[in-house]
């Protein structure tokens, strides 16, 4: 780990410093005035010192004569912008190690940092190399004659106190001074991230110094050890007591004796919470003598219990921020949120609940199940003792009879495990419902319109041949084609608005009519000849697959008949070349009877394929658009379906009926019969 002091009196963040700060094992110090380095540079803490001189006065060169001398053993870097080379090399010759100015690259600064930072020994610390060991030698004088019982309990007092963990280290520190009579004590440990549904520390890298005592407060915010290297590194991989007189030869050797000494601290011990390490202690020697074995076996189950302590305040913060949290969520809400407990007492109730609920004197103070409206409570019972998820209704309150609410009832906990506390969301559906009931009536208004529309535009059709003849008529009253072209007129008209009669008499709700066995065959035979009669078309041409020769099935004739009477005339109409249509008659093994009716139009599209049957949608300049949607309600209503499919060729069209079939017999069977 290499120790930065940075010093910027005007700009606290070069740009050429965003990737050395990136490095994890480099930590960094930040001081904007030159008479904070005079007590930190001393101590031996710091590996570089690093000075941001934006003008390059000569004021600058007299500061670093002046940190030269404060600590000749640490490696002073000068950040500068382009300078002349005389100032460079003044700043050199005055104790800098280096003048980096800003267009050095970033990779090149790193390694010239790591280099300079290495760990040397400094010979303000006194070192007292001894062998190899891992644990302190017995010394002498006893901790206290205080009872292992009340020092546990002193310390638990101290740990049950606050739920500040921050606070609560700092007084642990103080009650371990005065138990154990040590005159440094400094306690290192990750810093816990409690902003908000997180129980896991926001970096578990670092450790910062939480609380200390006889360290100088300018040196104490400078500390901080890393996992990744030195003491912090070998506690993570061994927590166990280090003695800084039988510190291991290590690799990191150095380091670890610098980060146990700078605060002036000769042990250290390692903090958990019998899970995992959280920290570090670094303490030093008592001023009466030097501690026992059995001390420091001491001293460790205390600061465990420490660990344990700050381990809960970490939850408990996290549960209150988590708390608030969801509070501010859920009041910043439009819907109502209530929880019920299991005897009908809240639990939870939000603002919008309160006001939704104001009427009914539920503004302030405590909600109970029996304040609720007589509905709402006689549901949540209901959910409550059948422990199951109810649908979502609409309440209307009397006392609001303009307001309309969702309610929403969701138990939770586990499923199996009755009663269970219920989450009661109250959404304001007023606006919701005023804009169906707006849609509806326009709805209704367009479709009124639109019926009017083409009623009158299909009567005043007919209407045209009738006037037409009604005034020749005095005149040719004695002509025989006016007659006739009279007649024809008639029929025609009268045949058309009987059919737009019949199409809303079928499309409006009829009573269930009487079933008869109908003959297919004859049927379709009938059905085409009215249409023939109509539109002077040549015979139909119907085709049976398979043996059969004559069906029947159970239907009402008039309605079927009708049916096949618009699918008839839409085929007949939709041939330009006003060609006979084809239909084909198979019955398939499930017991389904197909009538396909095929003609040789242009067929539908895509888009209009699917507004085919919708009421009203017709692709002629005559006619309402009823006549597929009238056919395929009698269809369903004789439990079948009718669809449009793709072409077949040589026909373009396809309309499929399909009906469930009845029975099937031969001619002779039926005149057996």
């Amino acid at each position: 780990m290499i120790h930065i002091l940075y010093l910027s009196e005007s700009d606290p963040n070069p740009p050429f410093l965003e990737d050395l700060e990136s490095q994890p094992d480099i930590q960094f110090s930040f001081k904007s005035e030159y008479s904070e380095l005079d007590n930190l540079l001393p101590s031996g803490w710091f590996d570089v010192c690093m000075i941001w001189t934006p003008e390059a006065r000569l004021l600058d060169l007299n500061r670093v004569s002046h940190l030269r001398k404060l600590a000749p053993e640490c490696a002073l870097v000068i950040l500068a912008p382009p300078v002349d080379k005389e100032w460079e090399w003044s700043a050199l010759q005055l104790g800098a190690d280096l003048v980096v100015q800003s267009g050095i690259q970033p990779n090149a600064l790193i390694r010239i940092i790591e280099r300079l930072g290495r760990p040397v020994k400094n010979p303000y610390m006194v070192a007292k190399p001894g062998p190899i060991r891992s644990t302190p030698a017995p010394f002498a004088s006893p901790l206290s004659s205080r009872s292992a019982l009340s020092l546990f309990r002193d310390v638990s007092r101290v740990l049950s106190e606050t739920n500040n963990y921050q606070r609560m280290t700092e007084q642990f520190v103080l009650k371990l001074r005065d138990l154990v009579g040590v005159h440094k004590i400094a306690i290192f440990m990750e810093a816990a991230d409690v902003a908000g549904l997180s129980v896991f520390p926001s970096d578990t890298t670092k450790m910062p110094c939480l609380a200390a005592f006889g360290v100088p407060p300018d040196l104490r915010n400078c500390l901080e050890l890393t996992r990744y290297s030195g003491l912090g590194k070998r506690m993570e991989e061994s927590p166990t007591v280090i003695h800084l007189n039988y510190l291991d030869d290590m690799s990191e050797g150095e380091q670890i004796r610098k980060e146990i000494q700078i605060p002036g601290g000769v042990i250290a011990l390692p903090i958990n919470d019998r899970e995992r390490n959280l920290g570090v202690a670094i303490i030093g020697e008592r001023l009466t003598g030097p501690l026992q074995e059995d001390d420091l076996q001491l001293i460790t189950l205390l600061l465990e219990e420490l660990g344990v302590a700050v381990r809960n305040s970490w939850l408990q913060l996290q549960r209150n921020e988590d708390k608030k949290l969801l509070d501010d969520m859920f009041s910043s809400l439009h819907s109502g949120f209530l929880v019920v407990g299991q005897k009908g007492e809240s639990l939870y109730v939000n603002r919008a609940f309160r006001e939704a609920m104001s009427h009914r004197g539920l503004l302030n103070g405590p909600v109970i199940e029996n304040q609720l409206p007589e509905e709402i409570r006689q549901r949540i019972i209901k959910v409550r003792e059948e422990n199951i998820e109810a649908d979502p209704f609409l309440y209307v309150d009397e006392q609001l009879p303009l307001k309309t609410f969702q309610v929403s009832l969701i138990p939770l906990g586990p499923p199996l495990v009755p009663p269970r506390p219920i989450l009661l969301v109250l959404e304001d559906f007023t606006h919701v419902e005023i804009a169906k009931r707006t849609e509806v009536e326009t709805s209704q208004s367009r479709l009124t319109a639109l019926i009017a529309k083409r009623f009158a535009h299909e009567i005043r059709n007919s209407l045209v041949p009738l006037t037409t003849h009604l005034q020749l008529f005095d005149d040719r009253i004695g002509d025989v084609e006016f007659l006739k072209s009279l007649k024809q007129s008639l029929t025609n008209e009268a045949g058309r608005i009987q059919r737009f009669t019949d199409q809303m008499l079928f499309f409006s709700p009829r009573g269930q009519k009487p079933l008869m066995e109908l003959d297919l065959l004859g049927l379709l035979q009938s059905v085409y000849s009215e249409v023939c009669a109509v539109e002077a078309e040549p015979f139909l041409e119907i085709q049976l697959k398979g043996e059969v020769q004559k069906i029947f099935f159970s239907g009402e004739p008039k309605s079927f008949s009708h049916a096949l009477k618009e699918l008839f005339l839409n085929a007949v109409q939709a041939d330009v070349d006003r060609q006979p249509p084809k239909t084909l008659i198979r019955m398939d093994e499930g017991g389904l009877l197909e009538i396909h009716v095929m003609d040789k139009g242009r067929g539908f599209g895509e888009s209009p394929r699917e507004k085919a049957f919708e009421p009203f949608f017709t692709t002629k300049n005559t006619g309402i658009g009823l006549g597929l949607s009238v056919a395929r309600k009698i269809v369903e209503d004789h439990s079948g379906t009718i669809a449009i499919q793709d072409a077949i060729p040589p026909f373009e069209t396809d309309q499929l009926i399909t009906i469930p079939f009845i029975r099937t017999e031969c001619l002779e069977q039926i005149a057996h019969k």
